[in-house]
């Protein structure tokens, strides 16, 4: 049976690549840990941050979709800045949540070396907080280019 799987959707400003995806063979966190090998991104993830990997992701850019088939949820890691690729993502992908019974989002931001969770739950507060990120994303990006 398969366990679950894994969306990584990088910051595009950091990471080419469109989607990091993998089934689960043993947890989740072997996933989180490949994608940050890969891209060298310096973590060390041991097991007890089988809660903290994807928020120490998520407060950096990256948004995690944790699939989870056998107790049939969805957990998502929202970015404060959601990218124009991460929220076309998200609502390309929204039919794949609706068949799990919980869907979960856990807003992210960076906060003083570490990071801030607020979580949001039910799907339309989630799209509701991804576009919000996305709002937040591209008027960011418009001032950096107005000064």
């Amino acid at each position: 049976m398969n366990r679950g799987s894994v969306y990584i959707i990088p910051d595009e400003n950091q990471i080419l690549e469109d989607c990091f995806y993998r089934n689960i063979v043993n947890n989740h966190l072997e996933v989180i840990t490949e994608f940050s090998e890969k891209y060298k991104l310096g973590y060390k993830f041991g097991v007890g941050d089988y809660y903290g990997a994807p928020c120490i992701l998520a407060s950096v850019g990256h948004m995690i979709v944790k699939i989870e088939n056998v107790c049939s949820n969805v957990l998502i890691y929202i970015p404060e800045y959601v990218t124009d690729r991460q929220n076309i993502w998200f609502h390309n992908n929204i039919n794949l949540f609706m068949k799990y019974q919980t869907i979960a989002g856990y807003r992210v931001s960076e906060k003083d070396e570490s990071y801030k969770v607020e979580e949001i739950m039910g799907l339309s507060n989630i799209t509701k907080a991804i576009d919000y990120g996305n709002l937040l994303y591209n008027k960011k990006v418009s001032d950096k280019y107005v000064r």
